[in-house]
């Protein structure tokens, strides 16, 4: 067992659950700075003029919905990452099933 913060004794196994869910969680605060600054540069260009009257202004309704329900998305997932890893130790005895790398999924009925 090597590592910072590694147990004594070879029964402790890295959290390979809390690996995964550390992992959701980069990915989710990755993509959730790509999504704002996406929507930003989207609303940049329609405030500058280029479209206009009612059909804009329902347009701009409808997306500022769709950023909204995105990134409230993203943020209850985030969430819900950072509540998990709260409960998750970062070491686990060997036979514990978090301790085992979940390996390659399965298609729906296993073959």
């Amino acid at each position: 067992m090597t590592g910072p913060g590694a147990p004594t004794g070879e029964a402790a196994r890295p959290n390979r659950h809390r690996e995964a869910v550390e992992a959701a969680l980069a990915a989710a605060t990755d993509g959730r700075v790509r999504l704002a600054d996406a929507f930003h540069r989207l609303f940049a260009v329609a405030d500058e003029g280029g479209w206009q009257g009612r059909a804009a202004s329902d347009w701009r309704r409808q997306a500022e919905q769709a950023r909204t329900a995105t990134l409230g998305t993203v943020d209850a997932f985030a969430d819900a990452c950072r509540r998990s890893l709260a409960g998750q130790p970062e070491w686990v005895p060997a036979d514990d099933p978090r301790a085992r790398h979940p390996g390659p999924a399965l298609p729906a009925g296993g073959r």
